[in-house]
This record gives structure tokens, C-alpha cells and sequence, in this order.
């Protein structure tokens, strides 16, 4: 869906984007605000004891014109400081890892905060974008290019780049196959977050074109 997406419709929309959007040719134009980076898969796996970016990531992020805030697991802070990343970036830190996280859809609720440990959603986009947003204080968040299909149509790709360049650890393919059914957990976790959005005065829409996400209303991106 990003290939079809039209970004100067939302020019003057404060942009949050992850993992590995540095890599769309866009990217200095869309100029996104944030980058946040809440996998623990993307620098080596659950409680890894040498994180580091996946092979190529840290030089492309150095040849952005523009500099995004990021944001990510206080896990990995000594990481990012060994590294001279916080010298040259804002890098602002929240608490995601295990034990202390728990999947939403096995809680069967979540309140979106920052102030503690963050509630796994599945996706980064539900993980620790939507509680950044919460907490920024937007009262709309609209989904651009959030698919929400992986692994549910044969021979389609994953990604809006090519394979090759992607060299961060995936979850495993079956557990990621069955977390985007119709049915899966992916699904119910956008549908708790939504209503507790709602709660709190929060409007969470989805503007993904042709995504598979049937648990956030749709509203297309020429009427935002």
C-alpha cells in the first residue's frame, strides 16, 4: 500500500514511521518527525547481550539530510550511547522488554501509557506508536501503509523494498502468519487499543489502502 500512497496529502501531518522506512525513496521529502524503532528483533533478538542495527541500517540513518526524534527500549540506551547515536540524534526512551511486557490480546485491555512498562500490540504501530501519540496529546491518529497481511497472500512480498535489504531477525513465520488471520491476535489487538482510544477522546482510523485491517474504520486519505 505504500507504493500507492500519495504522502503530500499529508504534508502538514506531524509523521511517525519505524524500522525501516529510512529506506523509501520518499523519505527527505515525507520528512517524518519520529522514527521508532520498538523491536527487539531489529538489534538482535529478546534480551540480546551485544544489540547492535541490523547490517547497513546505522550508515543509511547517518546519510539522512533529516533527522527524525527516535524513539526505543531504555534497553538498548547504553547501546545508543556507546555508539554516539544520542549525539547526534534526540533519542527519547521507553521501557518495552520481557519478563515485564504482556501481549494486549491476552489482557483483553491496555491504557496506551508511557509511564510504565509498555503492553505488547503485536506491531510496533500499536506497541509504541499509538502510546507516543497518546501522550504527545493528538487526538486523531490516522494509519497510512499499516497492511496488517503478513505472510497471508503467496508470493507477495512483505516489504515495500526488496528482501535483500532487509537484514534485521523476523518474528517466526508461522507466529507471524498466524498473528495477521482474519481472526488472529494482530486483529483483536488494533480492536483494544481502538476502544480504549475511544475512552479517552482518542479517534484511531485507518487510511491504509487495500489493507486487511477490519478491526479500525477506514477513511480514505483525501478526507482526513
Amino acid at each position: 500500500s505504500i507504493e500507492k500512497t500519495d504522502f503530500s496529502i499529508i504534508e502538514d501531518y506531524e509523521k511517525f514511521c519505524f524500522n525501516w522506512f529510512i529506506l523509501h525513496p520518499e523519505f527527505e521529502s515525507v520528512r517524518p518527525d519520529h522514527l521508532v524503532l520498538p523491536s527487539h528483533m531489529f538489534f538482535g533478538g529478546w534480551q540480546t547481550l551485544d544489540p547492535k542495527f541490523p547490517d547497513g541500517y546505522l550508515g543509511k540513518l547517518y546519510e539522512l539530510e533529516h533527522k527524525p526524534i527516535i524513539w526505543s527500549s531504555y534497553y538498548f540506551k547504553e547501546y545508543y550511547e556507546k555508539i554516539g547515536l544520542n549525539n547526534d540524534f534526540e533519542i527519547n526512551y521507553l521501557l518495552f522488554e520481557k519478563p515485564f511486557k504482556q501481549f494486549i490480546e491476552k489482557q483483553g485491555n491496555t491504557d496506551n501509557d508511557i509511564k510504565g512498562f509498555l503492553d505488547d500490540g503485536r506491531t510496533g504501530v500499536l506497541t509504541m506508536g499509538v502510546p507516543i501519540a497518546k501522550h504527545l496529546g493528538f487526538e486523531k491518529i490516522i494509519l497510512v501503509g499499516c497492511d496488517s497481511n503478513y505472510n497471508q497472500s503467496s508470493g507477495e512480498s512483505n516489504y515495500f523494498y526488496s528482501s535483500e535489504l532487509h537484514t534485521s531477525k523476523s518474528t517466526r513465520t508461522e507466529s507471524l502468519t498466524s498473528t495477521w488471520t482474519d481472526v488472529g491476535p494482530g486483529q483483536f489487538a488494533y480492536a483494544i487499543v481502538s476502544e480504549a482510544l475511544q475512552k479517552d477522546g482518542i479517534k484511531l482510523l485507518d487510511a491504509t489502502i487495500d489493507g486487511a485491517l477490519k478491526t479500525v474504520p477506514k477513511i480514505s486519505l483525501y478526507n482526513v
